[in-house]
């Protein structure tokens, strides 16, 4: 159901709470008959239900406890010398957590201890007490290894996770596709994740620089106000989450308390809702761990950049682990009078509130300064040949072209395991951030002056924002007509509501600066005319359903359903209000076939949708346009090399968004009809983790052709005099080469010393749907020199190395940025 509304009905918000709170209750009754109707079957000896259906080979004892923990969704703290030397079996068929870890260790002289963070810890085996009256076990299960209950006292070892410090295996379970740990080779769609030890060798301090070696994601200069990312040939402007709920706010972000990046490709709107067609990004942060650690990292560089890290971790009780990370980082950049400032400190703990219920709670509050940089005008079909360091704006620019962004986050996780195979977990997140911010942009190339010349525009922006959300969900993990299911039953309820005033304004002729000696000068404070000024108010109710059914060890299937209820409302202080509903059901279906431990092969399609102006948020320029819908179908195929700890990923796929907004030819001044529709079809092939023989890898390839497939509109560059319209259909996306190609590696040398060496590869993009500007082709080579010794460890970053001169993304025709010239970072960390 679709339809514009009046102001004048005030029931709706209340009808939404309502609606939430009668969702909650549907889903707990729900999953409770469900539960009780599923046939609880016995596992032969076992006598347990099943809950992972896993095919380990025999090998070494760290591999087979790695892939397990992949498999179950597990984390293992190890203490590399109990392990070392020793061999298992290996493990074939359908284990729950504990059970597997019991049956892996035995004969081993170890024990795996849950921890109250969720996972475990390996120990030497304890003899446990025998009652006397007990019955002599049978040979078939007499073991030394145990899975015990929470200990109240660790043994004082230091803790390391399972494989080694420099190592690129992902530690923390892929989550993003599914709200629930799951192992990558059981998804039917291509996840990319990026590591914290990649993170950390490549000195990727943004988001933009975690994702450089990510295929299938480039950025956009969003305007020079944010980071904003490209993926498949869609924009993915209102497509970042944190830890699995929707971050709303379009920021800068810093990895200081990043555990690992995952890139969902394709639309998700099964589990999240509203979304880009290209899919999303999802930030998975630091929690606390069992074991006592602590860091401190300094960097210092180019453009006089200074860096100071710190990473905190306590167990404070037997039941309370603390973790505290902070952030100072400041810079200056090759672009003339740019900089930044930043400012963050994040805090988590776990609650162990019984043996099966955990709190997590986590705060974070990140306060950035900066000048903002929208770049440099194209002209003559390319970017314009002058130095990459001049900026066009305001004179002054740290006190006329720059804003602030300050964000107050915090959630609150709650997981119960109500038995062995049922699991409740509720999610709450609340954030505020406010913005404030003033730039300069190009508005106009002028070409019928001397030189070429560049009219400028004003704006300005307030805003203060307030989102909350609360997701609820319960997984079933149950054995029913011979099939093993994973059942998730969801529902969600969001409220985003910003308070903000924009104003801007094309500048009058007597600011105009030239292209090729740009001379600033004093411009007005503000904008010239009120743009927007009112509260935009974004409700969501969801309720969704997930199923991961393993048919047997070779077959898996993943199947979900979600129904969205969205109300916006634009309370305008400036104009009549504004108001829509919309209701859509997304799907997911995908099958999976593994021949063996080693290979996957998966087949998929999903259907999302997008609403009228992409953020989510309604006002006078979409309050009419109904959801645009995306659809991916995607075949591909996962290869798990060197034990596990090397995936391999190829993918093929075809995105379709319909119902995008074109004008009408035999009505041209009259209503958008929404036929219009975006084609992207491509190839990726994707890579992370652990070759063998000391050397890691993190990177990828992509072809991709994203193309405007149906349109009556007609488009042309910002340009006096105007260039003639041409037809919008057949142009090429924004920002989306068609082929790229991203490979980093590090080689350990020895047991101090490692070497990284990384390409990146572009093709010629275009800055705009008018393909009037490209992008030309570049070719650029990072490195990186890494030094342990004992508790210190000294890294030295280069980026372009060879100082090519290259542009990496745009806003539009007239806002291209350039690529950083050559950047030398060094690194020192102690770790205590």
């Amino acid at each position: 159901m679709r339809s514009n509304r009046p102001r004048h009905d005030r029931c709706a918000v209340h009808s939404l709470f309502a609606r939430s709170v009668l969702s909650h209750a549907v889903v707990l009754a729900c999953l409770a008959l469900g539960t009780a109707a599923l046939p609880v079957q016995a596992q032969g000896a076992r006598g347990q239900v099943a809950a992972t259906r896993v095919d380990i080979p025999p090998g070494t004892l760290d591999q087979v406890l790695n892939r397990f923990a992949a498999a179950a969704g597990v984390m293992i703290a190890i203490d590399g010398s109990l392990t070392a030397g020793k061999k298992s079996a290996g493990l074939n068929g359908s284990y729950g957590a504990r059970e597997g870890l019991a049956a892996i260790l035995a004969g081993s002289g170890l024990e795996a201890v849950s921890q109250s963070s969720g996972g475990y810890m390996l120990r030497a085996a304890r003899p446990a007490p025998v009652p006397a009256a007990a019955p002599a076990a049978s040979p078939s299960r007499a073991s030394t290894a145990q899975v015990l209950p929470a200990e109240t006292t660790l043994p004082a070892v230091k803790v390391t996770a399972a494989g080694n410090a420099s190592s690129y295996q992902p530690t923390a379970p892929v989550s993003g596709a599914t709200r629930s740990p799951v192992a990558a080779r059981d998804l039917p769609q291509a996840v990319d994740v990026v590591p914290e030890n990649a993170l950390r060798d490549q000195g990727a301090t943004s988001l933009k620089d975690a994702l450089l070696y990510t295929p299938g994601v480039t950025t956009s200069t969003g305007e020079g106000i944010r980071e904003q990312f490209v993926i498949r040939g869609f924009s993915a402007i209102a497509d970042t989450y944190v830890d699995g709920m929707r971050d709303g706010g379009n920021t800068f972000r810093d990895t200081f308390n990043l555990e690992q990046i995952e890139v969902v490709k394709g639309p998700a709107g099964v589990l999240y809702g509203r979304g880009s067609a290209g899919g999303l990004i999802n930030l998975v942060t630091k929690r606390p761990l069992p074991g006592s650690h602590a860091e401190a990292a300094v960097t210092v560089g180019s453009k006089d950049a200074r860096r100071l890290t710190v990473d905190l971790n306590r167990p404070l009780t037997e039941n309370l682990l603390f973790r505290v990370n902070a952030m100072v980082d400041e810079a200056d950049s090759f672009r003339s009078d740019v900089w930044s400032r930043k400012r963050g400190v994040a805090l988590a703990s776990t609650l162990k509130l019984a043996s099966r219920a955990t709190l997590d709670l986590r705060a974070q509050h990140v306060y950035d300064k900066r000048v903002f940089d929208a770049g440099l005008p194209g002209l003559f079909g390319r970017p314009a040949d002058v130095p990459i360091s001049n900026y066009y704006g305001a004179r002054s620019p740290g006190s006329n072209d720059s804003g602030t962004s300050e964000e107050n986050a915090i959630s609150a996780d709650l997981n119960v395991e109500l038995s062995d195979t049922l699991r409740l977990r509720n999610t709450f997140t609340y954030r505020a951030l406010d913005l404030d911010r003033r730039q300069t942009t190009i508005d106009r190339l002028i070409l019928t002056t001397a030189t070429p010349t560049l009219r400028l525009a004003r704006s300005s922006f307030s805003s203060q924002q307030k989102d909350f959300a609360n997701k609820l969900e319960l997984t079933s993990r149950n054995r029913w007509l011979g099939i093993d299911h994973e059942l998730m039953v969801g529902t969600e309820f969001a409220s985003e509501k910003r308070d903000t005033i924009s104003r801007g304004g094309t500048l009058a002729a007597s600011y105009d600066i030239s292209v090729f000696d740009p001379v600033l000068v004093d411009v007005p404070w503000q904008g010239s005319s009120v743009r927007r000024d009112g509260i935009y108010d974004t409700k969501t109710t969801s309720l969704y359903v997930q199923d991961l059914l393993r048919f047997n060890p070779q077959w898996v299937a993943l199947a979900g359903v979600r129904q969205d209820w969205l109300n916006r409302d634009f309370k305008n202080r400036a104009g009549a209000d504004y108001g829509r509903k919309d209701d859509f059901l997304s799907s997911r279906i995908g099958l999976v076939y593994q021949p063996s431990s080693t290979a996957s092969y998966y087949i998929s399609a999903t259907r999302s949708y997008q609403p009228g102006g992409a953020t989510g948020v309604v006002d006078p320029g979409n309050a009419i346009q109904p959801p645009e819908i995306s659809t991916n179908y995607e075949i591909g195929g996962k290869l798990s090399l060197n034990e596990g700890r090397l995936q391999i990923g190829l993918s093929l796929f075809q995105l379709i968004k319909e119902n995008v907004p074109t004008r009408d030819p035999s009505d041209p001044s009259g209503p958008s009809l929404y036929i219009g529709e975006i084609t992207a079809k491509g190839v990726e092939l994707s890579s992370v983790g652990d070759l063998g023989g000391g050397l890691s890898l993190q990177g990828g390839i992509t072809w991709l052709d994203a193309v405007v497939t149906r349109s009556n509109n007609t488009t042309a560059a910002a340009i006096t005099p105007t260039p003639a319209a041409t037809p919008l259909e057949g142009k090429r996306a924004a920002n989306a080469p068609k082929f790229s190609a991203a490979l980093w590696g590090v080689q350990r040398l020895s047991p101090s010393w490692r070497v990284g060496v990384g390409v990146r590869h572009q093709s010629k993009s275009f800055a705009s749907t008018t393909n009037a500007v490209a992008l030309p082709a570049y070719t650029v080579m990072d490195a990186g020199v890494f030094h342990e010794s004992g508790p210190w460890s000294l890294t030295l970053s280069l980026r372009n190395v060879t100082g090519k001169k290259y542009y990496v993304s745009s806003t539009n025709d007239l806002g291209i940025l350039p690529g950083a010239p050559r950047t030398v970072l060094l690194t020192a960390r102690y770790v205590y």
